[in-house]
């Protein structure tokens, strides 16, 4: 199983010393690097994209700044505050900067080694003393700014002027998630994955609909399509760049003026299922015929999404490793998705396992002749690393040649 990656930033040196030593009593913990102040967190976290940054409140250049520039750069680390003060201020001025948990200096080595694994695994940590107040002053900022308004939505008032203001200053940011060859574990494409920068900080899923409500969602995916082409260059030439959009944003001639100017065979269109559903037949030949790829991502949705996929036919196919693994399970091979796998293979897509979290999980991929894969076990989201390199338990290809001799995309 996969160590916990830790980065401890505190201005003590004493300190740092301290938690290094609670932190190495645990065999599931590594510790990836260690700051004194904000920037040189935030320097770390966007190098070593640790799993949980463990941050001091006060330390120079300040703990809030650290939390929400980390998750910006990082947006896989989960923030676990640190402070000797564990007042109601500190507490809320940490979680609003994007901290998940919160744990005091005077905490016993048990209790920092709970808040690690919790934080680690998405729950919320608070110590009792840190409690009181917090819940109820969220709360009230949540009323304040509107996020709790009885209109229906949870963004605010007026959604509409967060929407407008995210297009107008362009403010996306990209996380990054490389697909990867099984045989060899280089990275043949990367998945453009878009975060928000506004607030209240909502799941990008909850700000596309919500713009789609108001008549903005072909402005929206365009500004994330934009920033996301923008790191094309630093891909492999022979790699290639997904990125989930609407059906109206993919027919539009704003989209197709946008990629005019790159290479349009190293774009993919990853639709749903469901948005494979409403798309008219030949609906995306145009494109298609310009080298643009097209991706459907099967959740196991029934006979009627697989019929549709199988009259779109794609050009890449992901699969849910849920569904793989039952087809994995069934020895008749009678499972729906065993025959759907068996028509990708027929037509020359790509088969794509997505949400790959154990080494278990390689091996049934592999039993099964599937190729390529997705996850957090490969790889957590975030920057592409500048000039390649090791990714997670991925490569990136710096020689945009070197991994001319994988499987090509038309293979599983």
């Amino acid at each position: 199983m996969d160590r916990i990656r830790v980065l401890i930033a505190d201005d003590e040196r004493i300190v740092r010393e301290s938690l290094a030593g609670v932190i190495g009593s645990d065999p599931s913990l590594e510790i990836v690097g260690s700051a004194e102040d904000a920037q040189g967190a935030i320097d770390l976290a966007a190098w070593r994209l640790p799993d949980v940054a463990l941050l001091d409140v006060r330390m120079p250049g300040g703990g809030a700044r650290a939390a929400a520039e980390i998750a910006r750069l990082s947006p896989s680390t989960r923030v676990l505050a640190l402070s000797a003060a564990e007042d109601r201020e500190s507490v809320l001025t940490m979680i609003r900067a994007g901290a998940l948990s919160y744990v005091g200096k005077t905490a016993s080595n048990e209790e920092i080694l709970n808040a690690i694994h919790g934080t680690a695994e998405g729950g919320t940590q608070l110590s009792p003393r840190a409690v009181n107040g917090v819940f109820e002053a969220i709360a009230d900022t949540a009323e304040g700014d509107g996020s709790s308004n009885g209109n229906g939505s949870p963004l605010g008032s007026d959604p509409r002027e967060q929407i407008e203001r995210i297009i107008e200053r362009r403010a996306v940011e990209l996380a990054y998630q490389p697909l990867a060859d099984l045989a060899t574990l280089r990275v043949v494409a990367v998945e453009g994955l878009p975060r928000f920068r506004t607030r209240p900080m909502r799941s990008p899923e909850t700000w596309l609909v919500e713009a789609a409500k108001h008549g903005w969602l072909i402005d929206l995916e365009l500004v994330a399509l934009n920033a996301a082409l923008g790191h094309l260059g630093m891909l492999p030439s022979d790699a290639f760049l997904a990125v989930s959009i609407s059906p109206e944003t993919a027919l539009s001639d704003r989209f197709r003026d946008l990629i005019r100017g790159a290479d349009q065979s190293r774009i993919a269109l990853e639709l749903t299922e469901y948005s494979a559903d409403q798309l008219p037949t030949g609906a995306l030949d145009e494109l298609r015929a310009d080298g643009v790829r097209v991706a459907v991502h099967h959740a196991g949705s029934g006979p009627r999404s697989l019929h549709h996929i199988v009259r779109l036919a794609p050009d890449v196919i992901k699969v849910d490793m849920p569904m793989l693994g039952e087809m994995s399970a069934d020895p008749t091979g009678d499972e729906p998705v065993s025959s759907f796998i068996g028509f990708a293979f027929d037509i020359g897509a790509m088969v794509v396992a997505d949400g790959v979290e154990t080494e278990q999980e390689i091996e049934t991929l592999r039993r099964l002749g599937i190729d390529h894969a997705q996850g957090n076990y490969l790889a957590r989201p975030g920057p592409i690393p500048n000039g390649g390199g090791a990714w997670g338990r991925t490569t990136l290809s710096a020689d945009p040649t070197a991994i001319a001799t994988s499987p090509s995309p038309g293979r599983r």
